[in-house]
């Protein structure tokens, strides 16, 4: 490779490891000056994100609506994601009801946020994973969901939509494969985002290459969780090793999403690093002659 080559490849590559993020909105954003907001996007920025997924806009009884007007005053890609629901992990299926009614409820107040410039598409907030939805009935019961879900937004605005995944191991990668490219098909979401489960102790970083490859031919975009959980109920976690998330870089692949910069990987947050945000802020800038 020639220097005028090299130099070519460094300036065609992204300046960061990451596309995008999310953020978790909760009300302690509404003590944020507008100073913390624009040093936020700063942050994110430098990190290579230009997707920024609200994964909620509504915690259980309690709209987050007047959170969004400093998110859309960013120049970041916004996708919009719907009720968190803290029950949904006890009650599975029977969360679902009230999910729905919660959403019914809040769209119409997310739509003039729809129809912003920077509004990319939907969120939807219920995480998928590997163990709940083997059976029959409760497989039919996340279709269902899943399906009332997309054509509700899509009244709202037409839009790409997209759902988080993990796995815990429970189904091997082909089969892993097999039940979302059946999902997908069968609910019109758009895109699987796929949470590598390394934070959360769910896989292991020699497991994860065969989930990957499994899921390839689907419309998925991997996860690297930059966290390491310290405690699951209540959940606690701290910013993950460096050494750690430049391993799960590798195996992701070009422009995956974080989870999740704001909270672990920006100078200022409660549990993160600034060594990390750093180190991240200048990964692939540092590059050696061939």
């Amino acid at each position: 490779m020639t220097r005028r080559q090299w130099l070519s490849l460094l300036l065609a590559s992204p300046p960061a490891p990451f596309s995008g993020t999310f953020l978790q909105l909760t009300r302690e954003h509404r003590q944020w000056p507008e100073a913390r907001w624009r040093e936020l996007w700063l942050h994110l920025r430098a990190l290579g994100a230009s997707r920024l997924i609200v994964q909620w806009t509504q915690d259980g009884d309690e709209p987050l609506l007047d959170l969004l007007p400093p998110v859309f005053a960013s120049d970041l890609s916004i996708d919009l994601g719907l009720v968190h629901e803290p029950r949904y992990w006890s009650d599975g299926a029977a969360a679902f009801a009230g999910i729905e009614a919660r959403c019914r409820a809040l769209l119409p107040r997310l739509q003039p946020f729809a129809h912003q410039p920077n509004f990319r598409g939907w969120y939807i907030t219920t995480e998928v994973d590997d163990v709940r939805w083997q059976t029959p009935a409760t497989r039919m019961e996340l279709v269902r969901h899943l399906k009332a879900t997309v054509k509700a937004v899509r009244r709202v605005r037409r839009a790409p939509v997209a759902v988080s995944g993990f796995s815990n191991g429970a189904l091997k990668p082909l089969a892993l494969a097999e039940f979302w490219r059946r999902l997908l098909r069968e609910t019109g979401v758009n895109q699987l985002l796929f949470q590598d489960g390394i934070g959360a102790g769910k896989l292991t970083l020699a497991e994860l290459p065969d989930y990957y490859g499994a899921l390839r031919r689907l419309p998925f975009l991997p996860v690297v969780e930059i966290f390491q959980m310290m405690r699951e109920t209540p959940f606690e976690a701290v910013a993950a090793p460096l050494s750690r998330v430049e391993r799960q870089l590798v195996l992701a692949g070009p422009a995956p999403l974080a989870f999740s910069l704001p909270e672990y990987a920006t100078p200022n947050s409660v549990g993160g690093s600034a060594d990390l945000y750093q180190a991240l802020s200048g990964y692939r800038r540092v590059v050696s002659l061939p």
